[in-house]
């Protein structure tokens, strides 16, 4: 059975979400815009796929200032179903 987790960085603009997938993405493989699932409604309907072992990097960054503009999600997959929950900022 395939198991997934990983955030998403939902974004409001298209603009907003290509920079920000450069501006971490040069610095990281592993990071990419995706289609956002269903369940989020995000008006431009994509999201930054950030895999956990970078999110605390990506956190630590200077984008993280940036990231957190914007909403995030952890998305759980197991065989056929998905979880996604809204992520809280401490």
């Amino acid at each position: 059975m395939e198991k997934e987790t990983f955030y998403l960085v939902c974004f409001e603009s298209t603009q907003r979400a290509i920079w920000l997938e450069k501006e971490i993405g040069r610095r990281s493989d592993g990071i990419r815009l995706v289609p956002i699932p269903p369940e989020i409604r995000a008006s431009c309907g994509l999201g930054l796929k950030i895999p956990p072992e970078l999110f605390g990097w990506v956190l630590g960054s200077g984008a993280k200032e940036e990231v957190f503009k914007d909403e995030i999600y952890v998305v759980h997959k197991e065989g056929g179903r998905r979880s996604v929950v809204k992520w809280e900022r401490n």
